[in-house]
């Protein structure tokens, strides 16, 4: 495993667009939520995706050793935080970052993706959604692509819908994520909203067959 010092550093290290996927760290080896992961982070390495999450168990553990069996690169962002209960990588990280604290390490996330993908989970999950959607509402940089993956998340959406006026004309809550049933599905969404990441940050293309 690399550490690295900064979300520019590993960018250069990704050299690919970067898709960070959120989930449960409580998932088990042989539930289905681990299976679906594995299969996410598979499918986004074989269309050149870096995946990137938060490097611990469960599905941050499924989703990084998909994207080895994938064939592609793997990031963890880690925290300090965590080190009162010795919590460790999982042996699937190849590149790291080593955060501070919890907000910190929300923020490297931020600075590193170039799509987000919700998988389910509890508050920390919740915490990593609700900051992406307000970044991705305040337009803090430039637009990126936030997905769920089933409808676990969709009644925290709907109740944030009826509370809150989106930052700009024309916008709903509802337009600010997306929601796909499956990992096949949501790689289609990203080959078709930002392409390819065989093809790197300044082209787009169809998605593979």
């Amino acid at each position: 495993m690399i550490e690295l010092q900064s979300s520019v550093e590993l960018k250069k290290w990704a050299a690919s667009p970067v898709v960070v996927v959120f989930g449960s760290y409580c998932a088990a080896v042989e539930s289905q939520e681990y299976g679906a992961a594995e299969e996410l982070g598979s499918r986004l390495a074989q269309n050149g995706y870096v995946v990137c999450s938060g490097g611990y168990e469960g599905i941050m553990e499924a989703v990084l050793k998909g994207a080895s069996y994938g064939g592609g690169k793997s990031i963890g962002v880690l925290t300090q935080y965590f080190e009162f209960i010795n919590l460790q990588p999982n042996r699937w990280v190849q590149a790291c970052v080593v955060a501070r604290g919890l907000i910190d390490r929300i923020q490297l996330f931020w600075e590193l993706g170039d799509a987000y993908i919700v998988l389910p989970g509890s508050t920390g999950t919740l915490a990593e959604l609700a900051v992406s959607l307000e970044m991705i509402n305040k337009s803090v940089t430039a637009s990126k692509l936030l997905l769920c993956m089933g409808a676990y998340w969709k009644p925290v959406v709907d109740v944030i819908a009826t509370q809150v006026r989106p930052f700009h004309p024309g916008e709903t809550v509802e337009s600010l994520v997306q929601f796909a049933e499956t990992p096949a599905e949501l790689v289609t969404l990203l080959s078709e909203k930002i392409g390819s990441g065989d093809v790197g940050r300044a082209k787009v293309a169809k998605p593979r067959s």
